[in-house]
């Protein structure tokens, strides 16, 4: 979602109000209500124990294409995944979507900076479309 031109948001504890920048698309995954005002809060504000949250009211859906959070690899490539326990992980969320077999070599054609972490999407996810990438540290080089 995105928030209209003057969209408000208010810190849940101590009230404060203040806008959010327009421009600027958001991802919510919390709500909360704020009177009898529904609020929605994104990840980042809920694993950094910020109240803040946006007003519902202030914001707009969008539609985005899952390839505007990747960026093409110079060299797209092979790889294989290097152990047990190597999951896809959704880019919104972070939760593990998918486990991987030990030794699986998969192609991949895009790529994203996690947390500072290197993350890569498969050929099959791009043309899917899917938000999931694999950690290139769980990876090795054929």
């Amino acid at each position: 979602m995105q928030p209209i031109v003057d969209a408000r948001q208010v810190n849940i504890t101590t009230s404060a109000t203040s806008r959010v920048n327009s421009e600027t698309p958001l991802i919510f995954t919390h709500r909360a209500t704020w009177g009898n005002d529904l609020c929605l809060r994104t990840r980042e504000s809920v694993l950094n124990n910020e109240n803040i949250c946006v007003f519902f009211s202030d914001l707009k859906e969008v539609t985005f294409n899952n390839h505007d959070f990747f960026t093409p690899m110079a060299i797209p490539r092979a790889l294989s995944t290097r152990g047990a326990g190597i999951t896809k992980i959704n880019i919104f969320s972070l939760e593990r979507v998918e486990p991987l077999h030990t030794n699986q070599i998969i192609e991949f054609t895009e790529r994203k900076d996690i947390n500072g972490r290197l993350c890569l999407r498969t050929r099959a996810d791009t043309e899917g479309n899917r938000p999931t990438c694999i950690f290139f540290d769980d990876l090795n080089e054929l």
